[in-house]
C-alpha cells in the first residue's frame, strides 16, 4: 500500500497539484486467508488499502492528473469516481438568489393581479437551503493501454440554485 500511495502522490504533486488538496480518506488493513479442503483456513498475509479525496483546482487538466497516477501507480490504483464540485459558489449563488427574488416578485404581480388587489410591503422573506447533490463521472483507466487515447474529463455545467419564499402584503 505505501509504495503506491507514494507513487500516486509524486504523481499528484508533479502535476502541480498542492499537498493541501490531498486527503486520506480512510485507511484500512485486514487479513486474507486460504482455506483448505478441510476447513482449515490459513493465513495468507494482509491487504492494505488506502482512498485519497484529491481536489483538481485546473480542471483543464482532470484528464492528464488521472492518466498520470494511473500511469504511476500501474495495477495498485483504482479510480474510483471524479465528481465536479464548484469551490466557490458566491457569485454563482448570488446570481441565482437574485433571480429567485425576481421570480417571486413577478409571481406576486401575477396574483395580485389576479386578485384585483395591490400588491404591499414585503412582510417576511426566508431562504430555504438544501444540499445541491452531484453526479459522479466515473473515470475508466481503459485509455491507459500504451499507445490508447488519453482520458478526457467532462466537468459538464453545474447548477446552483436558491428557494426563496417571499411574504407580501396585499391591499384593495
Amino acid at each position: 500500500m505505501a509504495d503506491a500511495a507514494d507513487k500516486a502522490r509524486t504523481a499528484l504533486r508533479d502535476a502541480d497539484v498542492d499537498d493541501k488538496d490531498i486527503a486520506t480518506q480512510s485507511a484500512s488493513v485486514y487479513p486474507e486467508y486460504a482455506y483448505g479442503s478441510d476447513g482449515t483456513q490459513t493465513l495468507k498475509g494482509y491487504r492494505a488499502t488506502q482512498n485519497f479525496a484529491v481536489t483538481l483546482r485546473d480542471t483543464d487538466k482532470a484528464g492528464s492528473v488521472v492518466d498520470a497516477v494511473v500511469a504511476a501507480s500501474g495495477d495498485a490504483v483504482q479510480i474510483n469516481s471524479v465528481t465536479p464540485v464548484l469551490i466557490d459558489t458566491t457569485d454563482a449563488t448570488n446570481d441565482a438568489r437574485e433571480k429567485a427574488i425576481d421570480n417571486a416578485k413577478h409571481k406576486a404581480e401575477d396574483y395580485a393581479d389576479l386578485l384585483d388587489v395591490d400588491l404591499g410591503d414585503v412582510l417576511v422573506v426566508t431562504e430555504v437551503s438544501a444540499p445541491s447533490g452531484v453526479t459522479p463521472i466515473l473515470a475508466r483507466d481503459s485509455g491507459m493501454v500504451e499507445g490508447g487515447a488519453k482520458t478526457q474529463i467532462d466537468l459538464g455545467v453545474q447548477e446552483v440554485s436558491v428557494t426563496v419564499e417571499v411574504r407580501w402584503a396585499l391591499s384593495n
